[in-house]
């Protein structure tokens, strides 16, 4: 498995329409000028991504944020700090499933 990283979200969005991601792994408070949720739904535009998988990794932990997320398009939300094993074992089982 081929693991890029991107510094802040419109090079993560510019790097998903290159590569077209299996799986997309993101921090709710990415850098940049567009907020996480907003990559999320730019994620969903593009039909490169549009079924991706996309795990939500945040600090928030209240239902309205975790509806947010699911709202714009997340497949999963992890609160943090999360057990990096128990990431592991999501991303495998979403990978394996075809994801959405």
């Amino acid at each position: 498995v081929k693991v890029v990283s991107a510094l802040h979200a419109r090079a993560a969005l510019k790097l998903a329409k290159q590569i077209s991601p299996a799986l997309v792994v993101l921090d709710i408070a990415v850098n940049g000028d567009l907020s996480g949720l907003q990559l999320i739904k730019r994620l969903r535009r593009n039909p490169s991504t549009l079924a991706t998988p996309i795990i939500v990794l945040t600090h928030k932990n209240s239902l309205p944020d975790r509806a947010a997320a699911m709202e714009h398009g997340g497949t999963d939300y992890l609160i943090k700090p999360f057990n990096p094993d128990f990431l592991r074992a999501r991303i495998k089982a979403l990978l394996k499933s075809g994801g959405l």
